[in-house]
C-alpha cells in the first residue's frame, strides 16, 4: 500500500513536470560585462576571469589542430576556410584571422596551430593532409596570415589611443624593469607592456616586470609590426580591463608568428 507521504511526493513531481512542460524554452545567455564595467577594474571572481586574456583563450572551444591532430582551444589556432578560384578552377585555403569563433561543433572549418614552425613546415611541405586533399598551402600564406594578424592588433590598438584611461606611460629602470610615470598609477595592474624601440635589435617579444609586482608580464616591441605615425622610444602598460583584453590576445596570438 502506498503511504500518504510518498502520494505527496508524487503529486509534487506532477506538478512540477507540468510547469516544466509548459514553461518556454529560454536560451542560456553567457555572462557579459556592461560597458561601464568593461572600464572598471574587475573586482569579483567573474569580472576578474572575464578580464583576463589567458582565461579568454582557454575557455574558447576547443577544436582539433589538423597537424598535431590534438585538440587545443580555438584561439589557440589558425583556423582556415576553402574558396574556389574559378581562373584556374582549383580550390585555395583561406585564412580567418580575424574570425576565431567556431560556426559550431560540426563546422567544415579547418584549424592549424597558431605556431610559426609548424606553418612554416606546412607551407614548404604542403598540407594536403589537413585539407583532405582538396588543397594545400600557397606560398604566401604565411605572408598573408601574418599581415591580417598585424592589422588586426593595428585596428584594436588605435581604438586603445582614444581612451587614456586603457593604459598608461612607463619609465624604464633597468633593462627589463618598468614603473608608471605618474604616482598615481602605482596600484595598476597590466596585461602586458607595449614599447616602441628606437633599436631594430629589440625583439616583437619580451618578458618583463613591473616595479613592486610580482612575476613577469608580456612586453611588447610594436615597432616591429608596422612603423608609420609611432612615437619612438615609450612605453605603456595596458591596464587590466575587460575592454583591453580583445588587444591582449591579439598580441598573443601575433607573437606565436615572430
Amino acid at each position: 500500500m502506498i503511504s500518504p507521504k510518498n502520494i505527496k511526493i508524487g503529486q509534487r513531481i506532477d506538478k512540477l513536470a507540468q510547469k516544466l512542460k509548459s514553461a518556454p524554452l529560454q536560451k542560456a545567455k553567457r555572462p557579459s560585462i556592461s560597458q561601464k564595467k568593461q572600464n572598471a577594474i574587475p573586482k569579483t571572481l567573474q569580472e576578474k576571469v572575464m578580464a583576463s586574456p589567458y582565461a579568454t583563450i582557454l575557455a574558447s572551444p576547443l577544436r582539433l589542430c589538423g597537424y598535431q591532430r590534438r585538440m587545443f582551444p580555438s584561439k589557440m589556432l589558425l583556423r582556415f576556410g576553402l574558396m574556389r578560384n574559378p581562373k584556374k578552377d582549383e580550390i585555395l585555403p583561406v585564412s580567418e584571422v580575424t574570425n576565431t569563433k567556431p560556426n559550431g561543433p560540426n563546422d567544415h572549418k579547418h584549424y592549424v596551430r597558431l605556431r610559426r614552425p609548424i606553418l612554416d613546415d606546412l607551407s614548404q611541405k604542403g598540407s594536403k593532409a589537413i585539407f583532405l586533399g582538396k588543397t594545400e598551402f600557397q606560398k604566401d600564406t604565411m605572408n598573408i596570415v601574418r599581415r591580417e594578424s598585424v592589422n588586426n592588433v593595428q585596428k584594436k590598438y588605435n581604438t586603445l589611443l582614444l581612451s587614456s584611461s586603457q593604459y598608461k606611460q612607463l619609465i624604464r629602470l633597468e633593462n627589463d624593469l618598468w614603473k608608471p610615470l605618474s604616482s598615481n598609477d602605482i596600484d595598476e595592474h597590466y596585461h602586458c607592456i607595449l614599447i616602441s624601440s628606437s633599436d631594430e635589435n629589440v625583439p616583437f617579444y619580451q618578458s618583463h616586470r613591473i616595479e613592486n609586482r610580482q612575476g613577469v608580464i608580456p612586453c611588447y616591441n610594436i615597432s616591429r609590426l608596422w612603423k608609420d605615425s609611432i612615437e619612438k622610444d615609450i612605453a605603456y602598460g595596458l591596464v587590466q580591463l575587460p575592454i583591453n583584453v580583445e588587444l591582449a590576445v591579439a598580441l598573443y596570438r601575433c607573437r606565436e608568428l615572430f
